[in-house]
């Protein structure tokens, strides 16, 4: 007689386990099946079974690896949401270096009030520096913005001040007529 955890030795001896195997185990398999009549369909199904869930897995994966991919274009595609809505108008404060020595520039603390002029594009520039703790005005400037860039541009008869707008940085630099950099400058937005 044959009990259902027995496990074959050779083609007609048969050795009885002392514990019943694990449910995963093969032997389980092989003894649940001997009670079935038609193992060879059950594997089958198993198998085809087994097939089907791999393929969906892996056509799941493959469409979200491609639907990342599209998002990150679409997203490098768009143009920054952030510099359209980001004003300059405020108070800003920050260092104002003096890129070409010996010269008679100097670097400086500087303090920078936009104010919005009539025009939607235009700006007015006040211009001062720390000394002695104290705040010395330099002068006002008169400056376009150019929304979609968040580009500030202030023209002076010795050159261009040239500005771009972040979040709550504003950096920029002082070009000379023949081009060369004079002053670099880094702000931040005031409270």
């Amino acid at each position: 007689m044959m009990y259902p955890y027995d496990e074959p030795v050779g083609r007609f001896r048969w050795r009885r386990l002392r514990h019943p195997p694990s449910a995963s185990s093969p032997l389980r398999e092989r003894a649940v099946s001997a009670t079935n009549p038609e193992p060879k369909t059950v594997d089958r199904e198993r198998i085809a079974m087994r097939r089907r869930v791999l393929v969906a897995m892996k056509l799941q994966l493959a469409g979200m690896a491609l639907a990342s991919v599209l998002a990150r274009e679409a997203s490098a595609q768009s143009p920054p949401q952030s510099s359209a809505t980001v004003t300059p108008v405020g108070t800003w404060r920050g260092t104002s270096v003096c890129l070409v020595r010996p010269s008679a520039c100097h670097d400086e603390i500087a303090v920078y009030r936009i104010t919005q002029m009539k025009a939607p594009d235009s700006l007015a520039l006040d211009a001062r520096k720390i000394v002695r703790g104290e705040e010395q005005e330099m002068g006002v400037l008169a400056c376009r913005l150019a929304r979609p860039t968040g580009q500030l541009t202030c023209i002076m008869p010795q050159g261009v001040w040239q500005f771009r707008v972040s979040t709550d940085s504003l950096t920029g630099e002082l070009r000379l007529q023949d081009n060369t950099r004079y002053r670099d400058v880094r702000t931040i937005r005031a409270p």
